[in-house]
């Protein structure tokens, strides 16, 4: 794929999650489709903390959106110059204090061996019960069997995800719980997304062509 093609198409998403959380948008949908002038209280995305857990490309993007909602901006990165976190008015903070803080906590980055499973049991019992989790990174990045539970018992509001442990996913528990949001795996497909893979592409291209070196990183 061609690096950061999609990262602004994720971040959309990732704010598209948050907000059909906090404003109940599914089920108020079904309500008025059904016939039923369903009524629910909002939770507030503006004015709210937002924990971003992965402060790279799609993370920082996510950063601009929600200053745009005047939040407070917490963020976990241990690879990001520290002055790069001050740019984007975020708080350096390490996961605990995103965990037992954040109102919305985004998981965002790669999946490596120390990421697996960080959302697990135990983190998820930092969550304050208004907690809203989203990820839209890498399924396994979550313990979903944890989090189902913790969904069920109400020890955090609500999750919206776009990824899964494994994909496609058929089957779930989480299927049936009304305070989850669930995606195919879409975030980073867009109009502007495929735009900007084809035309990064084809400056790749023209590059090698000319002998120069690539303006963009493309892996197979």
């Amino acid at each position: 794929v061609t690096r950061q093609a999609n990262s602004d198409a994720v971040a959309d998403c990732t704010f598209a999650l948050m907000l059909a959380l906090a404003r109940h948008i599914v089920p108020m949908n079904a309500a008025v489709h059904s016939g039923n002038w369903g009524y629910a209280v909002a939770d507030d995305v503006h004015g709210g903390t937002i924990g971003i857990l992965g402060f790279g490309a799609i993370g920082q993007r996510i950063a601009k959106r929600a200053a745009g909602f005047e939040m407070r901006i917490l963020a976990h990165d241990p690879y990001l110059p520290e002055g790069r976190f001050a740019e984007l008015g975020a708080a350096k903070c390490e996961p605990e204090e995103i965990y037992r803080t954040a109102d919305y906590i985004v998981c965002t980055g790669p999946l490596t061996k120390e990421r697996f499973h960080i959302i697990n049991a135990e983190t998820l019992s930092m969550m304050k019960r208004t907690a809203y989790l989203i990820n839209t990174a890498r399924g396994p990045l979550v313990d979903e069997a944890a989090l189902c539970e913790a969904l069920k018992s109400g020890k955090i509001a609500g999750a919206g995800l776009d990824v899964f442990e494994e994909e496609p996913c058929r089957s779930s528990p989480l299927f049936g719980l009304e305070n989850v949001v669930l995606l195919p795996h879409l975030g980073g497909h867009s109009k502007g997304a495929t735009h900007n893979m084809g035309r990064m592409n084809i400056d790749n291209i023209l590059a090698v062509s000319a002998g120069k070196p690539c303006g963009n990183i493309v892996t197979v």
